[in-house]
């Protein structure tokens, strides 16, 4: 049986080799496609939810901050770095906080949006304030720290003589003023309601002991605008 293998094949023809080549190849190419069809819907989906975040914050950031250059508008020159965390609203307090937007502006607010910004005050977010998001007040790091007029004429861009004199004033009696005495207001980040129309803002300006004092200021977003309500808690030292 010369020519012939054991099985009867001939020594020229190579199936096992073949099919050992073909089965792995035909086996590749199942697998790819299989894991491009595992594969795209989450690459796509991946993307919309891209796409989703992006234009979702785009919308709220310029909200944010129209919302803080409202809240900020007229406060104090000297705002601490590092926002407070409010500790002044309690659930028990709600029909109270409820009557004072009533009065400062003859507002209706429902319970369910106080409780609501309530439980969101529990987990406040704390990162620093930064020069962009309070643009009208010198950002302080301590009472001891000296404020450089430099500074302020570069991040107000000073260029009125007027303007600038009185700026010079109001640092230098802060820099010559003891820690105790120096008028520094600590600002909470905004709490929003779950549907993020409301919004409430702590404030404290406490100083020299019996000095200043602060509030809980609730704000409305509406026809595009953030409008100030009033204050829905307020003390004095």
């Amino acid at each position: 049986m010369v020519g012939r293998t054991e099985h009867g094949s001939h020594p020229d023809s190579k199936p096992s080799t073949l099919v050992a080549i073909v089965i792995p190849q035909i086996e590749k190419s199942l697998f790819i496609s299989s894991m491009q069809n595992l594969l795209m819907p989450r690459l796509v989906a991946t993307i919309l939810f891209l796409f989703y975040c992006h234009f979702s914050l785009s919308g709220q950031i310029p909200k944010y901050n129209q919302l803080l250059d409202t809240a900020t508008k007229h406060l104090g020159l000297f705002v601490e770095v590092k926002p407070s965390v409010n500790r002044h609203l309690q659930i028990g307090d709600t029909t109270n906080y409820i009557e004072s937007i009533r009065e400062y502006s003859n507002s209706n607010i429902d319970v369910k949006t106080i409780i609501e910004i309530i439980q969101n005050s529990k987990y406040p977010d704390t990162t620093n304030w930064t020069d962009t998001e309070i643009k009208n007040s010198i950002l302080v790091r301590d009472r001891e720290e000296y404020i450089p007029f430099k500074k302020v004429i570069a991040k107000f861009e000073l260029t009125d003589k007027k303007k600038t004199r009185l700026c010079r004033g109001q640092i230098n009696d802060f820099n010559n003023s003891s820690a105790w005495d120096k008028d520094i207001f600590y600002l909470s980040r905004p709490i929003f309601d779950n549907s993020k129309s409301y919004a409430v803002i702590y404030y404290d300006n406490g100083h020299s002991g019996l000095g200043g004092g602060g509030g809980v200021t609730l704000f409305y977003f509406s026809n595009d605008n953030w409008r100030q309500l009033g204050n829905i808690a307020r003390w004095n030292y």
